[in-house]
């Protein structure tokens, strides 16, 4: 019997989630963004038909069945440093286990927006 692993860059991974988060809270006006929490979001339809299924896949879930990206299966995760060792190190784990790490570099973007465009404005007074 085979098994499918997917290979997941932690790095690159991380990244990815940080910058997505980021990018749907930037270039929000200073006075939404100082109200604004992306904690919220998790209610809404655009968090559970495109944030979540991104966060998922980035996380080494796999597409089939009901839903999207909702297969957690194993991955190998390749830790910071190791990327360019070929045969690289990995340690196995589940995605979900790693997708804990994907969501919260979500929202460490997402506030680093905020945070970004609340500070413009206080530049420009």
């Amino acid at each position: 019997m085979t098994e499918t692993i997917t290979v997941v860059e932690e790095v690159e991974a991380l990244d990815h989630a940080y910058s997505r988060g980021y990018d749907r809270f930037a270039g929000l006006d200073p006075e939404i963004a100082a109200d604004a929490d992306p904690s919220r979001i998790t209610d809404s339809a655009s968090w559970a038909n495109h944030i979540a299924p991104m966060l998922r896949a980035t996380a080494g879930f796999r597409d089939g069945g009901m839903g999207t990206w909702q297969i957690d299966g194993r991955i190998a995760l390749i830790e910071d440093g190791d990327e360019a060792d070929h045969p690289a190190d990995a340690r196995l784990m589940p995605a979900s286990t790693f997708h804990r790490e994907v969501v919260d570099a979500w929202y460490e973007g997402a506030y680093a927006a905020l945070d970004a465009a609340v500070r413009d404005t206080e530049y420009d007074t």
